[in-house]
């Protein structure tokens, strides 16, 4: 889907604007990961100044379907504990949010082929403005820094055994992106466009055929049916460009675009 900056409202307990995958994008990505995950999250907030200081304290519980043991053997599930630790910055202008937050976190598998956690980053910065009541932008990043300790399936040139690898299942994530709205929630309808820009790059050179980007637009129309209730119609177009992409390579000839069509309530 494509993706969005969104905002929440409430000002009584702090949530941070960050990059989101659009509607359906948690229940996507874990079925992409093979992974289950119950989240409980809480957070005390510090003020400072202006702004609003707090902790991100979150401990998860699930279990992970797509591992590898150390033979390169795809294994049967294996339960997970998931911790993470962060912190974020919080202010407010005009009606929204603006700030920065960091989070890492760390999984710890269950099973007997866990030799070793990972530990992913990161940081998200984000500000908003009303030029009036009914026309807002957001904009925002996010760089993610990630690895893959259990081995992964590749499409493009098979399975991988990642267990002890120290560069070749590591790779970054950088994101920017915007999103323009016009009405609000009082109003009949409202248009909200989005643009995102993701680039995937890997740090070990020799999978660097694996870069690419992804460019995501969509345009989303809402018409208020119901005091809490509106319609929704959107359409959405993905560019992906392998960007080391060389006669012969695995990825050559693979750069491709998507339309995408949704109909829904919200």
């Amino acid at each position: 889907m494509a993706k969005y900056i969104y905002k929440e409202k409430s000002w009584n307990r702090v949530h941070a604007t960050r990059l989101k995958l659009g509607i359906g994008a948690v229940i996507l990505c874990a079925g992409a990961l093979g992974s289950s995950t119950v989240l409980s999250q809480y957070r005390l907030e510090q003020p400072v100044g202006n702004m609003v200081a707090y902790p991100i304290v979150n401990i998860s519980a699930g279990y992970s379907s797509a591992l590898y043991d150390s033979a390169g053997n795809e294994e049967a599930a294996s339960p997970l504990i998931t911790a993470m630790l962060g912190a974020g910055l919080q202010g407010k202008r005009r009606g929204h949010f603006y700030g920065l937050e960091y989070a890492a976190d760390t999984n710890y598998f269950l099973d007997a082929e866990a030799e070793e956690q990972q530990i992913n980053q990161r940081l998200v910065g984000y500000w908003g403005t009303a030029f009036t009541q009914r026309q807002n932008l957001d904009i925002g990043f996010e760089i993610r820094a990630s690895e893959y300790p259990r081995g992964y399936e590749n499409p493009l040139d098979g399975n991988h055994n990642t267990i002890g690898d120290q560069t070749g299942a590591k790779w970054k994530q950088y994101q920017a992106g915007g999103l323009y709205v016009l009405g609000n929630d009082e109003t009949r309808g409202k248009l909200e466009l989005a643009a995102c820009l993701t680039c995937l790059r890997n740090d070990n050179d020799d999978y660097q055929y694996r870069d690419s980007n992804i460019i995501d637009t969509s345009a989303t129309l809402l018409a208020r049916v119901l005091p809490k209730t509106h319609l929704l119609f959107q359409v959405a177009h993905s560019k992906f460009e392998y960007t080391n992409a060389n006669p012969g390579d695995f990825t050559d000839g693979l750069d491709s675009t998507e339309m995408r069509y949704l109909v829904g309530a919200t």
